[in-house]
């Protein structure tokens, strides 16, 4: 009987054939593994090259006139006793809120600075209130509150320090208007401002009593308000992330000034980070993220508090933490924001 020695070839050929695909599929596992941190890095920088700010750019638009919703919401305490406050009582305080302001913060005037990386502009502010996001009974159109009578502590604290004769003529004024420690506001009012008319009073009798009296009383704004609208924040200056993407949209200076001039310390008056808008790439949970906030004429950091979802898209949230917040007795930090003699701050 003949031997057939063709099928021994073939095992032989078809082992080959196998050894090859599995040397090949080890050398593509082995390249994959070696090129893995290196095309993670070339994907990550085309993505920040994206995200840096240039002119004319889809992120620069976006950057311009965001159109996530951003809102800025109020909690107001209405003093329940002020009878009883008022002789020394405990105040009794109910909590009315939240009413909710959807912010809108168009960015104008841009100049883009090549020599520094940056960008400047001006941002206009303006809040409007939003129902929808607002407690359901609230209306700061027609809900009043009964609070501290701010023209007359305002005034009476600074008397205090004044000669005899002029705190006279304020105790006069405040005889004429029957002012009382607590007054009765609508919400709108207290957030937005309103000409107080005492504060107006003042004013005028101002202008007519002889000057050497005059130099003793300064000239005050009768508006009263707790937040400005429809306002400009003030000249700012922020990197692009052109040369370096870790500093995208932090300031570079705002109204001119690298770090501010009001607080007692260096670490006080720092303009950290960026408005809280928006962050540079890559951050972890790990980060201490830095805000600068305008309206409050400071810096502020937050902190990771949780990993959550915000439309099945994977997020870290961060918090200011409580100690932020503290007494320079248990934050040693918050003693540069300690004013004692200061009665209003102006930026």
């Amino acid at each position: 009987m003949a031997r057939d020695e063709s099928s021994g070839g073939s095992c032989i050929v078809g082992g080959k054939k196998i050894a090859v695909l599995f040397t090949i599929g080890i050398l593509l596992v082995a390249t994959g593994i070696t090129l893995y941190p290196v095309m993670d890095r070339v994907i990550q920088n085309k993505i920040n090259e994206k995200l840096v700010l240039k002119p004319n750019s889809e992120v620069s638009k976006q950057w311009k006139d965001p159109p996530v919703p951003i809102y800025l919401q109020f909690f107001i305490f209405d003093v329940v006793n002020p009878m009883e406050a008022k002789e020394g009582k405990r105040p009794f305080l109910a909590q009315k809120g939240p009413y909710s302001y959807r912010e809108h913060r168009p960015k104008q005037n841009i100049t883009w600075n090549s020599n520094t990386a940056s960008v400047t502009y001006n941002e206009q502010m303006s809040f409007v209130f939003d129902a929808e996001t607002s407690c359901d009974s609230c209306d700061p159109f027609t809900d009043t509150v009964t609070t501290v009578n701010i023209p007359l502590v305002t005034l009476a604290e600074a008397a205090k320090k004044l000669p005899a004769f002029v705190r006279a003529f304020i105790a006069a004024l405040f005889d004429g208007f029957k002012e009382k420690l607590f007054t009765k506001r609508r919400v709108q009012d207290l957030l937005w401002g309103y000409p107080d008319p005492l504060f107006m009073e003042y004013n005028n009798l101002r202008k007519d009593i002889p000057l050497f009296i005059r130099n003793f009383l300064p000239e005050i704004n009768p508006i009263i308000a707790l937040q400005q609208n429809n306002s400009y924040d003030g000249v700012t200056s922020v990197f692009t992330g052109e040369k370096d993407i870790s500093l995208l949209v932090e300031y570079l200076d705002w109204k001119g000034m690298m770090e501010l001039k009001v607080w007692n310390t260096r670490y006080a008056n720092m303009i950290n980070g960026t408005d809280g808008s928006q962050f540079a790439p890559g951050t972890s949970s790990d980060d201490t993220l830095y805000v600068f906030v305008t309206q409050l004429c400071r810096s502020l950091y937050l902190t990771h508090v949780s990993k959550i979802q915000v439309y099945g898209i994977d997020a870290l949230q961060f918090c200011v933490p409580a100690e932020a917040f503290k007494n320079a007795t248990l934050n040693p930090d918050n003693q540069g924001f300690a004013l004692p003699n200061v009665t209003r701050l102006e930026y």
